[in-house]
């Protein structure tokens, strides 16, 4: 019992990546893969200002989430918006953010020292752990869970039951049909972006409280949920998150009887298993990650 709450938990984080990452990739035309940077950013500066613990978390996370927020914002003004605007390819939009993945992540390895390690506060993992059946759980793991509650049930329901999330599918679905209807694509694109880079600070302080965070935790985010968009479909919704709770299960099911070192690469080479299916390789497309003969 016990594995498996702690799945829950971190398939909650991955959860709530992987939608992160799907809302940009699929709205901006490419790869998102800047959103392994911004979660590091999001983890590093909540544990920066608050040290001692939780009294100072709740300023933390906020002043967390606005910058991401504003680094997903300037990432579409700055650089998918005017790559748009030249018409450029999905490869080009990807390779991009790939330049400003590294930026940013060197910009936190220039700061902290390229083996530097924020250690999570342990306040709140020296917390009263809550029963749960035969199992128990931290008071980090039952934020982690409940966000991924919320968020994965609001994301989908707006997307199909609001104007905006109308927009926002028009978008990722067919960018120029929208443009040409006289649809705000240039004002959903840095709407999505801002709520994207809110979404992978999220991830970055709901991890930093569990595990601590370092400057190159942004590539094991970006790839994890590389994995369960691509997995899932690239659908922006209840598929992707289930997908992602449940990768994060059979990851803690492996370290509990297995060894935890092959965790990950479990993870990870479950990406084969609709590749060998469909026998078709791993392509890039407008929208982010999908199969092409």
């Amino acid at each position: 019992m016990q594995p498996v709450l702690n799945g829950l938990a971190a398939g909650s984080v991955i959860a709530i990546s992987a939608l992160a990452f799907l809302i940009v990739s699929r709205t901006a035309g490419g790869l998102h893969l800047a959103h392994g940077a911004i979660v590091a950013w999001g983890g590093i500066v909540t544990l920066a200002m608050a040290p001692s613990g939780a009294a100072q978390l709740v300023v933390a996370a906020g002043a967390a989430l606005f910058m991401t927020t504003l680094l997903g914002v300037f990432l579409e003004i700055g650089v998918y918006g005017p790559l748009a605007s030249a018409r450029a390819g999905a490869s080009a939009i990807m390779l991009s953010s790939l330049a400003a993945y590294v930026f940013l992540a060197g910009v936190l390895t220039t700061v902290l020292g390229p083996n530097a390690r924020y250690p999570t506060f342990q306040t709140m993992r020296a917390s009263v752990e809550v029963p749960f059946g035969t199992a128990l759980i931290s008071p980090v793991q039952l934020v982690q869970v409940i966000s991924a509650a919320l968020i994965c049930t609001a994301i989908p329901l707006a997307l199909r039951s609001t104007r905006l999330g109308l927009y926002v599918r028009a978008q990722a679905d067919d960018p120029e049909l929208l443009e040409v209807m006289g649809g705000p694509t240039r004002r959903i694109r840095v709407v999505a972006a801002g709520v994207g880079g809110a979404m992978a600070g999220l991830v970055g302080v709901l991890t930093a409280m569990d595990v601590g965070m370092d400057a190159n935790y942004g590539l094991t985010a970006v790839v994890t949920a590389a994995v369960v968009s691509f997995a899932a479909g690239s659908r922006i919704g209840f598929v992707t998150a289930s997908f992602g709770i449940l990768l994060g299960i059979i990851h803690a099911q492996i370290g509990a009887h297995v060894d935890m070192r092959w965790g990950m690469g479990a993870l990870y080479s479950l990406l084969l298993l609709p590749l060998i299916a469909l026998r078709r390789g791993v392509g890039v497309a407008g929208f982010g990650i999908r199969a092409t003969r």
